[in-house]
């Protein structure tokens, strides 16, 4: 029978650090941030096994972006 697991977000999928939502992977990622800051973005996907993997990286926002640019 699989396994069902409640409140997951869809795998693979990057969390920004600043609160948002998921976002789904795909060939190019952008954020535009309100605030300088630092954030830590965590990328969460299934291993070679299956099994949970998570990387996190910390990221320097120095000014607020403009995802128009």
């Amino acid at each position: 029978m699989p396994r069902v697991v409640l409140n997951q977000p869809p795998w693979p999928c990057v969390f920004f650090g600043d609160g948002g939502g998921p976002a789904a992977f795909g060939k190019e990622l952008r954020r535009a941030y309100a605030k300088a800051g630092l954030y830590v973005v965590t990328g969460r996907a299934a291993g070679p096994d299956d099994e949970p993997l998570t990387v996190k990286t910390r990221v320097v926002v120095d000014a607020a972006t403009d995802e128009r640019r």
